[in-house]
């Protein structure tokens, strides 16, 4: 067993009535040996809280 990068792809169409048919005709094809997963993809959502991370400089 070896971990494998991810790999991700976006698309955008033009009509919203085509989406749930591309997801549906795509989800769990493969493209030569990867298995294909269609998802819509879904807003972030920011954490709340937490340091702002990297240095802080003063003068």
């Amino acid at each position: 067993w070896h971990a494998q990068a991810s790999c991700f792809a976006f698309v955008v169409l033009r009509n919203h009535d085509d989406v749930q048919p591309a997801i549906n005709e795509l989800d769990g094809r493969y493209i030569g040996d990867a298995r294909v997963r269609v998802t819509l993809a879904r807003p972030r959502i920011r954490a709340s809280g937490g340091g702002g991370g990297g240095r802080r400089y003063f003068d």
